[in-house]
């Protein structure tokens, strides 16, 4: 009797073991990004092959994608190319040439080449505002045959900016220090780069005298991430001056997320973005600057930043195009600040606004309060402050 009943449950394990071996044993042809899946994708192929370029150091490593946008102009991701020399484009009939860039200011980590004597194929923008949450996407890959799919993950919205950071954990500091210790050196900082060590002690940074970290922090606070800073340390009671390039501060403190360790490199630049698109294509860092791409092929946006190994931002042709013709020096910030009224001409006779109780600015103190997020919006504290 006690028999009956395993005898019983036996074959339901057995159906259930065959289902879950089944899934398991999915064949890669028609997974997600599977060769049956991306036949379907021809058209948006097509584009891929004719109007996107390779970005290359002068070691021939890919350092992005670039987006043919006009005849003899191509647009890529600007942070991947810091500090990077020789570049070269890698052109889609595979001649390499030498472009020449266009220097313009610009929110959203773009940058403008130009293709001597080109005749290139650009892709077709069209507006990306109405396209829907949940529609298909594809992007360039390096993996065959040359593009990867998924779908607009999120709505649109924009990503605040960040500030920039030398790469260090700081210890303590007054001036019975001197400065500022340098309690640990991030590897992969502009501090390590420059030969800043752990112990060292961080006097003066633009030529301003530093005794207190919320003083270091308010002066690196007012350069962007990119800006070659003058930084004087002092070790073994001998000053050297350095020359520091400041890193994006999400990148520092990435290594601090659990989340993001796992997820492998991501990007340095992930936020500063007036308006973004979201989605979930599996792309690496070199993978960005590519456009995205409907199903017929039409161009949407720019691939901008790798936030995890299922969330990317890519740029929407609203943002990419203003970025192609304004002339403005400064672009229009994340936020429009409501513009100022102009002041009246002298004839007219105004009556006097009554004195206001100035606001008074943030103390250091409340400046170092910048509390960062984890991928899904929780604040996440640091264990020491990393600048």
């Amino acid at each position: 009797m006690n028999y009956l009943p395993r005898l019983f449950l036996l074959p339901l394990f057995l159906a259930f073991g065959l289902c879950a071996g089944a899934q398991d044993n999915l064949d890669e042809d028609k997974r997600l990004n599977g060769k049956e899946v991306l036949e379907k994708f021809e058209s948006a192929k097509k584009v891929m092959d004719s109007s996107v370029v390779d970005v290359l150091n002068g070691n021939g490593d890919l350092l992005a994608f670039g987006t043919i946008v006009s005849k003899n102009q191509v647009l890529t991701k600007a942070s991947m190319l810091i500090a990077e020399e020789g570049i070269q484009f890698k052109m889609p009939d595979g001649k390499t040439v030498t472009p020449k860039r266009v220097d313009r200011l610009a929110n959203n980590d773009l940058a403008l080449f130009e293709i001597p004597d080109g005749d290139l194929t650009p892709v077709t923008f069209i507006p990306a505002k109405d396209f829907k949450q949940g529609a298909w996407l594809v992007a360039r890959s390096m993996k065959e045959p040359g593009i990867m799919v998924g779908v607009k993950a999120a709505s649109n919205r924009g990503i605040k900016k960040q500030r920039g950071v030398i790469g260090v954990i700081l210890g303590a500091d007054g001036d019975e220090v001197g400065g500022v210790i340098v309690n640990d050196v991030d590897r992969d900082g502009g501090a390590s780069a420059a030969g800043i060590r752990k112990g060292d002690i961080i006097t003066s940074i633009e030529g301003i005298v530093i005794t207190k970290r919320a003083d270091l922090v308010k002066q690196i606070g007012k350069h962007e991430p990119g800006k070659l800073l003058k930084v004087k340390i002092s070790r073994d009671e001998v000053e050297i001056d350095k020359e520091v390039r400041l890193g994006h501060r999400e990148h520092v403190f990435a290594q601090f997320n659990r989340i993001a360790k796992i997820s492998g490199p991501t990007s340095k630049r992930k936020s500063g973005f007036d308006d973004i698109i979201q989605h979930d294509i599996p792309l690496s860092i070199s993978e960005m600057g590519g456009p995205m791409l409907n199903v017929k092929g039409e161009c949407i946006g720019i691939n901008i930043s790798r936030i995890n190994r299922s969330e990317n931002f890519a740029l929407p042709t609203e943002v990419v195009q203003h970025f192609l013709t304004t002339t403005d020096p400064e672009p229009p910030a994340i936020v429009a600040a409501p513009p100022e009224k102009p002041e009246p001409p002298p004839s007219v006779v105004t009556t006097p606004k009554k004195p206001t109780t100035p606001v008074p600015e943030p103390t250091p103190e409340e400046a170092v309060v910048d509390p960062m997020t984890d991928l899904d919006g929780n604040e996440v504290e640091p264990y020491e402050l990393v600048e």
